[in-house]
């Protein structure tokens, strides 16, 4: 009931207020005088009369009622020595009864007032009082039945009263749970006097609207009471409690807490059920934010104050409702934190029964006990043996049912947060499944609740992903919209089975898809004033976005933007308005323009570090343009704990591996290779810390955990080009740095026990990766004159293409031509002939560059050039003469081709095979010069 049942001016203390006593009392009865007129008993009787008044005017109503009651023995004997008409005696009794019955009220001895007013033809007034103490005393029935008579028997009296009694009538059937009535009752009363009743009756109508979970009508009777409380009233408090308690059921528990704090009085007042039911509420506010936060220091501030909460509720009152709240805490503490003490502590409070006084209590200490461990072994072992002890209690049974498929359907998310997802799967299959016993049950005892059981499945089955379970999920929700027992507004917050309806039909037919779209649409019409309005919006625009109407997302996204830019997924819908825009082909300035109000509405959003790092585009970064790259440097000090920061590392590395020049060619800056080092090593530093303090996630470590191993690959290959590119000392430093780090990256991408190795084993990008780093390797040791090390390399290479049954690839042909050098080395041509051929097999479809093609072609010519098969040797260079490309390796063909013209001893042919080869430009052309004027006398 909260404040309405216990707050002691609705019953008598009001009455009194609004009404004169002498239009309570009979009329013709002085309050001075114990007796009226010439009615005057014996002195000693006299005297008791005027005593017992005398402690009912001082306050002391304990001491009064003796003596009012022996008075009314004494007038209702028949041989009283009291000598008085009936009519004065009747007055006599009238007058000494109400007070008596006032000094009861003022006790709440509402058993014993009843009594002496029952078996009286009472006066009006009495009438009253004898309803009030019905309802006071829990007996509805008999109440409205005494108020209803009053009524038809007094139609036209005093508007006051008239008011008042349709009040405690309207009051007794809320408590005798006829909400109709009662509504339609409370409804006569909103142009009632005083104001106070028209309050108060606006409280109660929103009472009723919540018992019937109309929401947002509760909150509409209750905005229309606000501008009636006058400043410092106390019934302002009952108003913010309501409005927390409709927060609360709506699941707005920021708004709840907020309320809830504000009920809390602050000018002294005492009521004792008030500040517990408040108090009760607000630490629960608390543990439902705690549970919902992602941040773990907001959490343990939202739990410390629940803490704190529930001690001052045990504090003012050691009720049942505190202690089960303060054990609440502490499996949420427990949870939250894997602490085992705290769960110890609340299995201590739970099994001590002086705390519990209520014998509905022990229903949630077992749920409750149940839930005070740790491990989901245990969990369920305890709801299992509850689910066995709670069968005869079907309501029960029904309830423990869903908290054991709940507890099921958290282990599976666990387990999917893990990757474990065939374990999952198998666990969210064994939480749908047992659903079904509890549906059924709740739809009979908690229709409530059975609605709450039935979206839960809907999540389990939609949770397994494949086309079948999601259609599963999509039957369970049908029930929404096509059973009468299960209405949507069943549901605290019909809109999110809309939204959820929509989420599973996203990857279904078109059919299904339309339905969820039109469900989804009527619903955000239908509720208005669903706390879910902003999620619904985003919902249909992700809706739209997915079809690829990206001009109805962009639209959607926005509105949802603008009409609530303090709904947490605000910052994200500008984003995705962004997206859409840029699907559109709009503006740079446009989408540029969404971002920006990101970065200055919302810093710190969860999607701000995107919206910088995507500022720009990726073909900006790489072709190092200058605002890009300036904007890309800042980034690692804006958000050093995003995912993005590996991202930007990356490409700043990749920045500093190249000189820049202007679109006119001027300098603007040289590469800076050791600082490219430093950006890729801060990835690999970064990963372990974002990975660490969860930061990744899981749905993107596979990206990431890519970007970590290029970074590794892209740090080797520095590490080798300064090697190539200085003197002997440096050049051995940097060559083992090299070597180390693509050998060190060569083992992660081949052992099956190396971390992240199910993303490495099953993800095609982590096989091109090793291809490349392979390649890097052998090039290493090859330059080290590692020879043997670099053969093993290429042997396990190889033989891993020939098992995957690999046949073409840049880097098999690389490998392949690579194979091919080191037998020349050894003098092994013929083998090298085949690994050329290897080599260009494996090339087809166009992988090589033209140089690449070509230099096989030499390769090719060379080895049959030292075979002495010159002609075959001429005909492969004469190919790469006369292709059409565009290649210095076409004039070092022509070059080699005059050299073997003269081991054939051809030399006018070589004469002028030289002659025109030095008519070119580059280094052959030279060569051809200088071989002129040496060996043929040219000047």
């Amino acid at each position: 009931m909260g404040f309405l049942k216990s707050f002691p001016p609705f019953n008598f203390l009001v009455f009194l207020t609004t009404i004169s006593l002498n239009l309570i009392l009979h009329p013709t009865i002085g309050l001075t005088d114990p007796f009226p007129g010439n009615i005057h008993p014996s002195f000693g009787m006299t005297k008791k009369i005027q005593q017992a008044k005398d402690l009912f005017d001082a306050g002391l109503y304990q001491e009064s009622i003796p003596l009012f009651e022996d008075i009314l023995k004494v007038i209702q004997k028949d041989d009283s020595p009291l000598i008085l008409e009936i009519q004065q005696r009747d007055q006599i009794e009238a007058d000494i009864r109400s007070h008596l019955v006032q000094a009861l009220f003022h006790l709440k001895n509402y058993q014993t007032a009843a009594k002496w007013l029952e078996n009286h033809q009472n006066p009006s007034h009495e009438l009253i009082l004898l309803g009030k103490a019905y309802s006071n005393n829990g007996e509805y029935e008999l109440a409205i039945k005494t108020l209803q008579k009053y009524l038809n028997s007094h139609p036209t009296n005093d508007k006051r009263v008239q008011d008042d009694v349709l009040f405690e009538l309207a009051q007794a059937c809320y408590l005798s749970g006829d909400l109709p009535q009662a509504h339609q009752y409370f409804e006569k009363l909103l142009i009632a006097y005083p104001p106070r009743l028209q309050i108060l009756s606006r409280f109660y109508l929103s009472r009723v609207a919540i018992k019937q979970n109309a929401l947002d009508l509760a909150l509409e009777y209750l905005n229309q009471s606000k501008p009636l409380l006058i400043d410092h009233s106390p019934l302002k408090y009952e108003a913010h409690f309501i409005e927390g308690e409709i927060c609360y059921l709506k699941k707005d528990y920021q708004n709840a807490l907020n309320n809830f704090m504000l009920a809390l009085p602050l000018n002294g007042l005492k009521h004792e059920k008030w500040l517990a039911d408040t108090l009760h509420y607000l630490g629960h506010s608390y543990l439902k934010l705690a549970k919902l936060s992602t941040s773990r220091e907001q959490q343990k501030e939202y739990l410390q104050h629940a803490y704190d909460t529930f001690l001052k509720h045990l504090e003012i009152k050691p009720h049942d409702r505190a202690w089960l709240g303060l054990s609440e805490y502490y499996v949420a503490l427990g949870h939250f934190f894997k602490e085992e003490k705290a769960l110890e502590k609340a299995k201590e409070i739970l099994s001590d029964p002086t705390k519990y006084l209520l014998t509905s209590s022990q229903k949630q200490i077992s749920i409750l006990k149940a839930q005070a461990y740790l491990n989901y072994p245990e969990r369920d072992a305890h709801f299992r043996q509850l689910i066995q002890t709670s069968s005869s209690d079907l309501s029960f049974y029904g309830e423990v049912c869903y908290l054991k498929a709940l507890n099921d359907f958290e282990e599976a998310n666990h387990l999917r947060d893990q990757q474990k997802n065939s374990e999952a799967e198998v666990m969210y299959e064994r939480t749908a499944a047992s659903l079904d016993k509890a549906v059924k049950i709740l739809l009979v005892e908690q229709p409530r609740h059975a609605a709450e059981a039935i979206v839960l499945q809907a999540k389990a089955y939609s949770a397994q992903k494949n086309e079948k379970d999601r259609r599963k999920a999509l039957t369970a929700l049908e029930v929404f919209w096509n059973n009468e027992k299960t209405p949507l507004n069943l549901l605290t917050d019909p809109l999110e089975v809309a939204i959820l309806y929509s989420h599973i039909a996203n990857d279904l037919s078109e059919n299904e898809l339309s339905l969820a779209l039109e469900r989804l649409k009527e619903s955000i019409k239908k509720f208005p004033n669903s706390p879910s309005q902003a999620n619904a919006l985003f919902a249909l625009g992700t809706f739209y976005y997915h079809k690829s109407d990206f001009a109805h997302a962009e639209n959607c996204f926005l509105e949802m933007a603008n009409k609530w830019p303090n709904a947490p997924l605000a910052a994200e819908a500008l984003y995705r308005a962004a997206q859409s825009a840029e699907k559109q082909y709009k503006s740079l300035a446009i989408i540029q323009g969404y971002k920006q109000k990101i970065l200055t509405l919302y810093p710190n959003s969860d999607i701000a570090p995107e919206a910088y790092f995507t500022y720009y585009t990726y073909q900006e970064y790489l072709q190092g343009d200058r605002q890009a790259i300036r904007h890309l440097n800042a980034f690692p000090e804006l958000y050093p704990k995003s995912p993005f920061l590996l991202n930007a590392y990356f490409l700043i590395g990749l920045d500093n591996k190249r000189d820049r020049r202007s679109p006119e060619g001027k300098w603007l800056r040289k590469k800076n290779l050791t600082y490219a080092i430093d950006c890729f090593q801060s990835v690999e530093n970064s990963f372990e810390e974002l990975i660490s303090s969860h930061k990744i996630p899981p749905a993107q470590l596979d990206h990431y955990v890519l970007v970590l191993h290029r970074a590794q690959l892209e740090k080797g290959i520095v590490n080798f080009i300064i090697a190539k590119e200085s003197e002997e000392a440096k050049k051995q430093i940097y060559l083992e740095f090299a070597i180390d780090t693509f050998k060190d990256l060569f083992v992660k991408l081949n052992q099956s026990d190396a971390p992240y190795e199910e993303w490495i084993q099953d993800h095609q990008p982590f096989w091109h990766l090793l291809e490349e780093n392979s390649f890097w390797l052998i090039q290493a040791q090859l330059l080290a004159e590692k020879t043997v090390d670099a053969e093993i390399v290429l042997k396990e290479m190889l033989e891993k293409y020939k098992i995957s049954k690999i046949t073409k690839g840049f880097f098999l042909s690389r490998l392949w031509a690579i194979q091919a050098s080191i037998f020349m080395q050894q003098d092994n041509y013929i083998s090298a002939l085949d690994c050329l051929q290897q080599a260009e097999d494996a090339a087809k479809g166009k992988v090589l560059n033209s140089d690449q093609r070509l230099d096989l072609l030499i390769q090719q010519s060379l080895c049959y050039q030292k075979l002495q098969q010159m002609d075959k040797a001429i005909l492969l260079l004469s190919k790469v003469v006369n292709d059409d490309t565009v290649s210095n390796l076409r004039i070092k063909a022509m070059y080699l081709r005059a050299e073997i013209y003269e081991l054939q001893e051809r030399f006018e042919l070589a004469r002028k095979q030289l002659e025109a080869t030095s008519k070119k430009g580059g280094e052959w052309a030279l060569k051809a010069k200088v071989k002129l004027e040496k060996e043929y006398g040219y000047r």
